[in-house]
C-alpha cells in the first residue's frame, strides 16, 4: 500500500496538536475593533499566565522520524473505508508510537464512552482500535491491523 506524501502544513498542524502548544514566536492576541487606532490597545494578551510559551509546562515531545511515520499512518487512517467516517475524528483517539529496528508502529486507541470503561480493545462508540506499520527509511505503509 502506498500512502500519499503529507504536506509540511499538515505536519506542523499535527505537531502543534500533539504537543498542545503554539509556535514559539506566536502569541495569542485579541484585536480590538475601535474607530480610532490606538497602538497601545491594539493587541491584548488573552493568556497572561506565561511570559513566553517556553515557560509553560512541557507536555510531550515527538521526534521528526516519529512524526513523519505518524503522518503516513494518519493519512491512511483518514482514508480508511473500514473505519466509519464518524469514527475517524482524531480527537477521539490516544496515539502510541512503538518501533523495532525495521518499522514504526503507530497505534490509534479509541477513547471510551463512560458506559464502555470495561471494554477491552476493538471498537467503541467513538472509534476503532487500529495499528499501522510503517517501514523505516522509506516511510511506506506496510500493514494495517484492527483489534477485536
Amino acid at each position: 500500500m502506498k500512502a500519499k506524501k503529507p504536506t509540511v502544513i499538515s505536519a506542523v498542524a499535527v505537531i502543534l496538536f500533539l504537543t498542545g502548544c503554539r509556535p514559539v514566536n506566536q502569541r495569542q492576541v485579541t484585536m480590538t475593533n475601535t474607530p480610532e487606532r490606538n497602538d497601545a490597545n491594539m493587541f491584548q494578551k488573552k493568556d497572561a499566565s506565561f511570559e513566553s510559551p517556553l515557560d509553560a509546562p512541557l507536555k510531550n515531545t515527538v521526534s521528526g522520524e516519529h512524526m513523519k511515520a505518524f503522518l503516513v499512518a494518519y493519512d491512511a487512517f483518514r482514508q480508511d473505508q473500514l473505519i466509519p467516517e464518524e469514527k475517524r475524528r482524531i480527537e477521539n483517539y490516544r496515539i502510541e508510537f512503538r518501533e523495532t529496528q525495521a518499522v514504526y508502529y503507530i497505534l490509534f486507541f479509541a477513547k471510551r464512552d463512560v458506559t464502555e470503561r470495561e471494554l477491552d480493545g476493538g471498537e467503541s462508540k467513538l472509534g476503532k482500535d487500529v495499528m499501522y506499520t510503517i517501514t523505516k527509511g522509506d516511510y511506506q505503509l506496510k500493514a494495517r491491523t484492527f483489534y477485536a
